[in-house]
């Protein structure tokens, strides 16, 4: 019965050579999501005015479309055909700059990460 017990032993040395190996792969995976997540986490009072000006950028923006559109006969019966083309030609313009930035930005990317 004591010759069995060296079956035993190798089963379990091997068993927890086998843990042993997946917990070090799993640590090899998990080193580099835990630094990423160290490197991106912090509070910077900085940060948070960003966010309150963003937020209330985006609050004047959704006021300035409600207000426009809520009064938009009133603004049409001013400003007439000859203003709604000229505004619809500057919106034209302004979104095709903002399309040729956006391009740019991405090409210049593009080749600075080779």
């Amino acid at each position: 019965a004591l010759h069995d017990l060296g079956e035993v032993a190798r089963r379990i040395v091997g068993r927890q050579e086998r843990e042993s190996l997946a917990a070090c792969g799993r640590q090899t995976v998990d080193m580099p999501v835990e630094d990423a997540a160290r490197e991106h986490i912090h509070f910077d009072r900085h940060g948070l005015a960003d966010r309150v000006s963003i937020g209330l950028g985006i609050v004047a923006i959704h006021l300035a479309v409600y207000f426009s559109l809520r009064f938009s006969v009133g603004i049409t019966k001013i400003i007439r055909e000859a203003g709604i083309v000229l505004l619809t030609r500057i919106a034209g313009l302004l979104l095709s700059a903002i399309a040729v930035q956006l391009v740019a930005d991405s090409v210049r990317g593009f080749i600075a990460r080779g």
